[in-house]
């Protein structure tokens, strides 16, 4: 049989979730006053949202998990005498992460099978595709199986989100990047969602946060319907309007029972905003494997 790695970055908010597989996360990292930290290594959220309270008006950037640690976390899989890696990134539309996976992958193209796979999307749904072909290769489930697998989970799965200050993807150069982002955001609050091929649209602007949570809530309700979906809700030191859309999904849904609740990291944070709720689903089908 042969022996199958998964890799993935920490935009997937991973870490937040428990599980018995064996995954290598990548991380990004932070530069906060002139000092690198990697993400939930050396800064907690906590640590992140404490630093930002004290430091209104500032900042910190980001930069992705490095080229170098790509290679070195490949070299490992080839020492141990992996046949096949799968590389699960956040969406090529956000970063070069992707790009520069692809890169490391040629150069092992003679010696290890590198499978770069594009997520088309971060946070909860991204780590669930990770946590989807680890539990495939526990199942023993062959590379082309799980590589058809998580095509089908890429198409089944959807993301919206809401921020209380524009500034912060103002300033991380982010806002050129959403489609539809036109006239002065900075006096509404927009909501936007992640489409079917990674990119950052926004599909609605309100005046209030608090109703820019109430949209994202209908917006949910209105795509689920009747169906029987997998919700998600992430949350950047949010913990009242996590609690709140909760409420409203079990009070639309008394049946509800699996809603799972993580934060965002602070890598993902740095370029939100405290304050950020996302609000999302999962609509796997039933037989995928």
């Amino acid at each position: 049989m042969a022996k199958i790695g998964i890799i993935t970055d920490s935009f997937s908010c991973l870490d937040y979730l428990v599980y018995p597989y064996p995954i290598t996360i990548l991380r990004a990292s932070l530069l906060i006053e002139d000092r690198v930290f990697l993400d939930h290594v050396d800064v907690t959220p906590q640590d992140f949202y404490t630093y930002l309270k004290k430091h209104p008006g500032t900042y910190p950037t980001t930069k992705q998990p490095s080229y170098q640690s790509i290679v070195e976390a490949l070299e490992q899989f080839l020492e141990r005498d992996f046949d096949t890696v799968f590389i699960i990134t956040l969406s090529a539309r956000f970063s070069q992460f992707h790009a520069n996976a692809l890169l490391a992958a040629n150069g092992f193209k003679d010696s290890l099978n590198v499978i770069v796979f594009d997520s088309s999307t971060l946070g909860y749904p991204q780590a669930k595709l990770a946590l989807s072909a680890a539990h495939m290769v526990s199942l023993g489930k062959n590379a082309s199986a799980i590589y058809q697998a998580l095509e089908t989970m890429r198409n089944h799965q959807q993301f919206a989100f809401a921020v209380e200050t524009i500034s912060f993807l103002k300033q991380h150069g982010r806002l050129g990047m959403v489609k539809g982002a036109l006239g002065n955001l900075l006096k509404v609050k927009p909501l936007m969602l992640i489409d079917q091929h990674g990119d950052m649209v926004v599909f609605d602007k309100v005046r209030t946060f608090n109703r820019a949570v109430d949209r994202l809530i209908e917006h949910y309700l209105e795509a689920v319907g009747s169906r029987t979906v997998e919700p998600f809700i992430m949350h950047a030191n949010n913990h009242a309007m996590a609690d709140y859309i909760e409420a409203r999904l079990k009070a639309a849904d008394p049946t509800l029972k699996k809603l799972f609740i993580t934060p965002i990291n602070p890598a993902l944070a740095a370029h939100v905003g405290p304050g950020a709720v996302a609000l999302g689903f999962l609509d796997y089908p039933k037989d995928l494997y």
